[in-house]
């Protein structure tokens, strides 16, 4: 009997026991294969899970590229009924094999019925089952899950980011991935000219000195009153968000949004370093699992802290960077009581020299709430008429 997987990847040093236990408590809330939700929660890679599960079953690993021209007489060689029975699909036909891409090699009866079908010696192989579901889904039509489709594009933008997909939860200001190189690096901002030292004399004796000196057109307090009245103007959901996560990243380098619908909350959109709205796009937190978001919505008050370790925090944290903030703030933003976004922002990598204008933050947030509200009031008429 092959070697549990949990069991193989520890003893190969992929996987910490920790790691392990919460991966099984997250299989149990999500269901699906432990494969799927270790990549999910970014404890393994693509590749490293591939080889461990060759090695488990003694049989050759489907890659990606494998699956992407299957020739149509290969898929016409097995009934859609039996890849969607028997989770498996066929790669390629050669000298009377057709060799299979399989969830469980060591299924017998699989391999007896595909042999009956086809009249062709089956050669087993085993394939990543996010890899599965999509080829499924193209050459059978077989519609995959939701977080089958999240887990794929979270997997491309970590195949163009990162050389390897392993988490490490670490120091406050490290990546959470191992091998990586920093995010400032991959996301180097612009060459600016660098301007003369001031003067001895010159050099801010405070906060509010040193904006006398540069100017105040970009101080939060400053730009309070024109976003608020921007937002008052404001005539569309997309319209608040802007104005919010632009205010927002004057106050904090790191800033993102979710919004709350029919218990989950969705990753929408960010702003900083190593933030993409495309991995943003890929969260998706059940409101029923114990996480930071769940708390703010539930309470829905303000967090502002180091955030606590767990498997959800940490999905929460590869959405939006895969940065560990020393402290995040999130706030809830309620329309008619009830709360329908929540934002997200801390200082990255940086340490906080002062202390964040907080009030105007929130005052922008309340200013907020009472756009969306008029936008749902307007909205309402016009279905009306």
């Amino acid at each position: 009997m092959p070697e549990r997987l949990g069991e193989l990847l520890i003893k190969k040093g992929k996987l910490t026991q920790t790691q392990l236990d919460q991966t099984v408590q997250c299989q149990i809330l999500f269901a699906g294969k432990m494969g799927t939700v270790l990549l999910e929660l970014g404890y393994i890679g693509e590749k490293d899970l591939a080889e461990v599960l060759k090695e488990r079953y003694q049989v050759e690993a489907v890659t990606l590229d494998q699956l992407k021209e299957i020739a149509e007489d290969v898929i016409k060689s097995i009934p859609r009924e039996l890849v969607l029975k028997y989770d498996l699909i066929p790669i390629r036909k050669l000298a009377k094999r057709v060799y299979l891409g399989m969830l469980n090699p060591d299924d017998a009866e699989a391999v007896a019925e595909v042999e009956k079908a086809t009249g062709m010696k089956a050669v087993k192989c085993v394939i990543l089952e996010v890899y599965l579901r999509w080829a499924m889904e193209r050459y059978y039509g077989i519609k995959r899950e939701v977080r089958f489709i999240q887990l794929e594009r979270n997997l491309d933008l970590m195949r163009e980011l990162y050389p390897y997909t392993a988490l490490v939860y670490g120091e406050p200001g490290e990546s959470l991935w191992r091998g990586s190189p920093p995010l400032s690096e991959i996301n180097a901002p612009a060459a600016v000219e660098v301007q003369p030292a001031a003067a001895a004399g010159d050099v801010a004796k405070n906060l509010d000195d040193f904006w006398d000196q540069v100017g105040k057109t970009g101080h939060p307090r400053m730009l309070l009153p024109k976003v608020k009245e921007e937002l008052r103007k404001a005539r569309s959901r997309e319209e608040v968000a802007r104005l919010v996560m632009e205010f927002g990243q004057k106050i904090f380098p790191r800033v993102a949004l979710f919004y709350v619908k029919t218990g989950v909350a969705f990753g929408w959109q960010g702003r900083g370093e190593g933030i993409d709205d495309k991995r943003m796009a890929s969260l998706m937190i059940p409101l029923e699992l114990d996480s930071i978001i769940k708390t703010v919505y539930e309470s829905r008050s303000s967090f502002r802290g180091a955030l606590p370790s767990s498997p959800i925090n940490h999905r929460i944290l590869l959405g939006i960077g895969g940065i560990i903030p020393s402290q995040a703030l999130l706030m809830p933003i309620l329309v008619f009581g009830k709360v329908v976004m929540i934002l997200y922002a801390d200082s990255g990598r940086m340490v906080a020299e002062r202390e964040p204008d907080l009030a105007s933050l929130q005052e922008v947030l309340g200013e907020a709430q009472n756009a969306l509200q008029g936008i749902v009031r307007e909205s309402k008429k016009d279905e009306a008429q």
